[in-house]
């Protein structure tokens, strides 16, 4: 089952993927486009049961949160912030092989690096 959402959608270039696997249950794949125009993806396998991708394109003007909820049992939020700085909050809610559910948060703060080379 394939489920999207695109907000203001368009070209994905000179993107720097972030791969983070925060558990044995997803993946969590964020790209970002280098400059002060983000576009952010977000791939999410939960438990091979679907996947949802996520893109939004937000300037650094502007708070920008988006919900999705796929199913009963999975939702994401993904909050933009200005001043370059956004951060994100995925929170997934799973069923285990004993059909408990189990829920997940990872928090992810994202900001520009300051340039550290020495200028001569």
């Amino acid at each position: 089952m394939d489920r999207s959402f695109s907000a203001l959608t368009g070209p994905d270039i000179r993107e720097q993927p972030v791969k983070i696997k925060a558990s044995n249950i997803f993946w969590l794949t964020v790209k970002i486009k280098a400059s002060n125009i983000f576009w952010l993806t977000v791939k999410i396998k939960a438990s091979n049961i679907f996947w949802l991708t996520v893109k939004i394109k937000a300037s650094n003007i502007f708070w920008l949160t988006v919900k999705i909820k796929a199913s009963n049992i999975f939702w994401l939020t993904v909050k933009i912030k200005a001043s370059n700085i956004f951060w994100l909050t995925v929170k997934i809610k799973v069923l285990n092989s004993q059909q408990t559910v189990e829920e997940y948060s990872l928090h992810i703060l994202f900001f520009p690096l300051k340039d550290t080379t020495s200028k001569t």
